[in-house]
């Protein structure tokens, strides 16, 4: 693994899927959605799917479920640190590669990102 300045050479793509209404007015939901107006804003939760992607190899697609829990803290420039995935593993986003929505009725949405491992792991 790469220290927190080489962080974005090693990365591992994952999507992480929001559960919510396609077309809300929610500022923080329009954010979580839609990149390209603020990319830096991504909220996920702890939980077992997220800590199984985490574990997956480099440059793997792997679905995980969201819930609306915080679980993020600020790493300089609005950058977003996943915390507490694979057993301690910290993960930065390095770049979030899309977004979309998926069902039949479009109701959870999804950020696919681009995530750099830190090791040693940012206390």
């Amino acid at each position: 693994m790469s220290d927190y300045k080489g962080a974005g050479r090693m990365t591992q793509e994952i999507v992480l899927y929001r559960k919510g209404t396609i077309g809300t007015s929610s500022p923080e939901a329009w954010d979580e959605v839609h990149p390209r107006r603020r990319a830096e804003i991504v909220l996920v939760s702890d939980n077992t799917a997220l800590r199984e992607a985490a574990a997956y190899d480099v440059n793997t697609t792997h679905h995980a479920w969201v819930d609306y829990r915080d679980d993020y803290e600020t790493v300089g420039r609005g950058a977003r640190l996943i915390k507490r995935v694979s057993d301690g593993q910290n993960f930065l986003v390095h770049r979030v590669v899309g977004a979309g929505k998926v069902g039949r009725t479009g109701h959870q949405r999804y950020l696919r990102l681009s995530l750099a491992a830190i090791d040693p792991p940012l206390k």
